[in-house]
């Protein structure tokens, strides 16, 4: 239920009926129920009760008094205050005849419900408050009961209406406010055009560049160099097919001797890296480094007794097969030395990988995209900052197509199933500051026509500028700016609205015409409502056009 709905209230047995009244007006509530205890000194007062029903009238309640005590029926009556047995009772004001069809209701401390007067001959306002405070979806099945019937007339709903005239009223303000805000906040404008015969004027000016900021002078026609470029790459990928046996080759020493007989044994000799040490299975190892046997001089002529030496040799392949046991015997080639033992020969591996062969590279180039020269170059003028004025045309990009790079590189094992290529290609263009050399023209064109006050400048030509025979050379760079101007009538802004303010639209638009060299005026405002300029020249906006 909503803001109607009741409010119980006990009553203390100490409460005054300064309390008592602002626990009523307090409420939240517009119906009050209050509970009053026994013995209550602060309502056995008539003058008590009346200013309690004065209060409770002035503050928009409804009050009852809920108590079991017939005492204070008499007194409730004079102060005009309904009163109840208990919540569940229906509150009546005392010695006031009951109505022809009374509405009966419940009154608890869970479910809210409206205080009834019994009868409205003596009390019609009060009967008619209590009526329109009644909850219909609380009291639905008491009321589709009665309905057949009661008869008698709804009265209506007073707050209602009051509700709804406060509504239209407020959406009436706002519609005005709105019209005033328009009117003085929003004032009207216009927006004038004049539309001027002007003469063309060619330029054309040797300026030069720097990359350097500090160089930088636009009035005396030296501006930044900017650099811009856009990347396109073409990218294919495709599947590893190839194949490569790859693994580690044995190492390991094998101990030599010099036991040879007659003057080469005598002095000694050197095993060079040339030399072949064949194992019994026809395995070939090879000298890491040369080694230098000692002569065995007169002494122990024949008996192989010169020093040994061990030489650290590695397998002539890769494979497991090459690892052998210690104490092989081998043969020797290309070496005088006469005794070989051998130590271990370990870490000798081979196995098959995946790898980008030279055929998959060969496949996938062929299959790669081109950029398009043509297209490339003109999106990257195209895609030069709004700011910048392009160098030159198409012919002045420069393109750069990079190194094909290949992930994973050719031959390079892999677990992966496909290989990526990509070619970048890399487009340049430079441009300059259009802003800068807008300014640039200005000045010039300003300075030709220097002592003629009847002309000025109304476009510079910036958007058809070009900047032709672009340079570069040891670090410097320059071109010849070229631009088309349109000089006209020396008439300003200021001068228009001068002439034009607080005046309707013909004569402002007259008043604009008869001005030497304009051949068109137009003016705009942004109400349909609005024939006048306003007298305020901020809210006169004005536009020159030129004769094409």
């Amino acid at each position: 239920m909503g803001d109607m709905n009741k409010d119980v209230i006990y009553v203390d047995i100490d409460d005054d009926i300064a309390d008592i009244v602002d626990k009523v007006v307090d409420s939240p509530k517009r119906l009050v129920a209050l509970v009053l205890p026994k013995n209550i000194g602060a309502l056995k007062s008539v003058v008590n009760l009346k200013l309690l029903a004065r209060s409770a009238h002035s503050s928009d309640k409804l009050v009852a008094l809920v108590t079991p005590s017939t005492a204070i029926l008499p007194l409730a009556s004079q102060a005009k205050l309904a009163v109840a047995k208990s919540l569940r009772d229906r509150p009546i004001i005392p010695e006031v005849a009951p109505a022809e069809n009374p509405i009966s209701n419940v009154i608890d401390g869970s479910e809210d419900a409206p205080i009834m007067v019994d009868g409205d001959a003596e009390t019609p306002e009060e009967a008619v408050k209590i009526d329109e405070a009644i909850d219909d979806d609380v009291l639905k099945e008491e009321d589709d009961k009665k309905k057949k019937k009661d008869k008698s007339p709804k009265v209506p709903s007073f707050d209602k209406i009051r509700n709804r005239i406060v509504l239209i009223a407020s959406i009436v303000g706002v519609v005005i406010v709105g019209i005033v805000v328009m009117w003085f906040v929003l004032a009207p404008e216009a927006v004038i055009s004049v539309t001027t015969r002007t003469e063309n004027r060619q330029l054309s000016e040797a300026v030069k560049f720097t990359t350097n900021k500090d160089e930088v002078k636009p009035e005396e026609g030296i501006f930044l160099l900017e650099e811009h470029e856009i990347v396109k790459k073409s990218e294919v990928e495709f599947a590893i097919t190839g194949e490569k046996i790859i693994g580690e080759k044995a190492t390991g020493k094998i101990t030599v001797r010099n036991c040879l007989a007659g003057m080469t044994g005598y002095t000694g000799f050197t095993v060079t890296t040339n030399a072949r040490f064949t194992s019994e299975e026809g395995l070939v190892f090879i000298p890491t480094s040369d080694t230098a046997l000692s002569g065995w001089g007169d002494a122990g002529i024949g008996t192989c007794e010169t020093t040994a030496k061990e030489i650290s040799v590695v397998a002539e392949q890769i494979g497991s097969e090459y690892n052998l046991e210690a104490g092989q015997t081998f043969t020797i080639k290309n070496s005088q030395a006469t005794f070989v033992k051998n130590s271990a020969m370990t870490g000798g591996v081979k196995k098959t990988v995946k790898v980008v062969s030279e055929e998959d590279y060969n496949l996938a180039k062929a299959g790669l995209t081109s950029v398009n020269e043509t297209a490339g170059k003109k999106e990257t003028l195209n895609s030069l900052s709004a700011t910048l004025k392009p160098i030159g045309d198409e012919t002045t990009v420069t393109m750069t197509v990079k190194e094909i790079e290949v992930i994973p590189k050719v031959g390079e094992e892999t677990a992966l199933t496909n290989a990526k290529m990509t070619q970048e290609t890399v487009f340049k263009a430079h441009g300059v500051s259009a802003s800068n050399l807008k300014d640039f023209i200005n000045q010039k064109i300003t300075a030709d026509i220097e002592g003629k006050s009847e002309l000025r400048v109304y476009d510079t030509g910036i958007e058809g500028a070009r900047l032709d025979n672009f340079v570069s050379a040891d670090g410097k760079f320059s071109a010849t700016l070229k631009s088309t101007v349109k000089i006209g009538p020396n008439i300003s802004e200021d001068q228009i609205r001068e002439l034009t303010t607080g005046k309707k639209f013909n004569e402002a638009k007259n008043s604009v015409s008869i001005l030497q060299s304009v051949s068109d005026v137009v003016i705009d405002f942004n109400y349909f409502w609005v024939n006048t300029v306003p007298k305020d020249f901020k809210h006169i906006i004005v536009e020159f056009k030129t004769n094409e």
